[in-house]
């Protein structure tokens, strides 16, 4: 199966990252964005594709197909005529239940709903349409930036007619991604894996075990990681981290998976990463620098960090 026309909800990173590549492709590509006008997201996309001609990284020709092929809009209804949707909004369940019952009802039986989520049980979700969308229901996790990350993990349900994963399939491999299939299991493969790394870093922070900059150097020259699990959280956003952690401690009640005091701290103060300029690391300076002193007042708060046997 060759899509002629797909849509993405969500004008986020992940969103207008997934819509690029799509869009690149030569496909008739809609993002719907209903929360942030849709001429900032337009401005913000074009303005990345221009820097990435600046730089060299992309060829003028293929900015020119993305912009050809790329619409935008606030209005789902204008996803009519998709034949493949995918979801990038918050990683919250009701959020994205409430629009695949919405998006069930609007589109043709024929079109196939994906999710990116990177957490959420892809059944669950799925669960929120009715009996035949469910065969055609799958989860297609991309990873961030999608326009350079090439891992996709494929998740159908016990329901998903083999025949909508093989086109799904195809269509990653076909916009130059690497697709893997994968059991629909909350946290899927990477961040099974990549959750409890994350989630330790922060703990063995409090407990006081190295600094930030530290526990990053030690990482990426210790075990060859591109970067340490700090400016990792930055850049996934400790938003989306913390999600993720909730969500999948939520499912396996194991405190490998459980949000550390800290992160939830962080969060709770409005520090959400790299995206917000401020998180683990402070992103008004350049180069970026620790930000140890938000790990000293935590450790002054006179609270005991988590597991530490104070």
């Amino acid at each position: 199966m060759s899509f002629v026309k797909v849509g993405i909800v969500g004008g986020g990173v992940m969103g207008s990252g997934i819509a690029q590549v799509v869009a690149q492709t030569g496909v008739p590509t809609v993002l719907v964005e209903t929360i942030v006008e849709t001429d900032v997201v337009r401005d913000h996309l074009e303005g990345r594709l221009a820097k990435a001609v600046d730089a060299g990284r992309l060829e003028p020709e293929v900015r020119d197909t993305v912009v050809a092929n790329l619409s935008y809009t606030a209005d789902l209804d204008d996803l009519k005529g998709c034949e493949f949707v995918l979801e990038a909004i918050v990683e919250e369940r009701g959020a994205k239940e409430v629009l695949f019952s919405t998006l069930d009802e609007s589109l043709g039986p024929e079109a196939i709903f994906a999710s990116n989520t990177s957490t959420l049980s892809i059944t669950t979700l799925a669960s929120a349409t009715g009996e035949m969308r469910r065969k055609r229901f799958l989860g297609c996790h991309f990873f961030n930036p999608p326009v350079v990350m090439a891992l996709v993990e494929v998740v159908p349900t016990v329901e998903t007619d083999p025949d909508v994963v093989e086109a799904v399939r195809d269509f990653m491999q076909r916009m130059g991604k690497t697709p893997i299939v994968v059991r629909d299991s909350r946290g899927f493969i990477v961040n099974r894996l990549l959750g409890p790394y994350m989630v330790d870093a922060v703990r063995l922070l409090e407990r006081g075990l190295g600094t930030i900059e530290d526990l990053d150097t030690a990482m990426r020259e210790g075990a060859g990681v591109p970067m340490g699990p700090f400016q990792l959280i930055d850049y996934i956003g400790i938003d989306v981290v913390h999600a993720m952690a909730s969500n999948l401690y939520e499912e396996y009640r194991t405190e490998a998976f459980a949000p550390p005091e800290l992160l939830s701290r962080m969060l709770t103060l409005g520090y959400v990463g790299r995206k917000g300029g401020f998180g683990f690391y402070d992103y008004s300076a350049k180069p970026p620098v620790p930000n140890d002193e938000l790990v000293r007042g935590f450790k002054r708060s006179g609270e005991a960090a988590p597991g530490s046997g104070s």
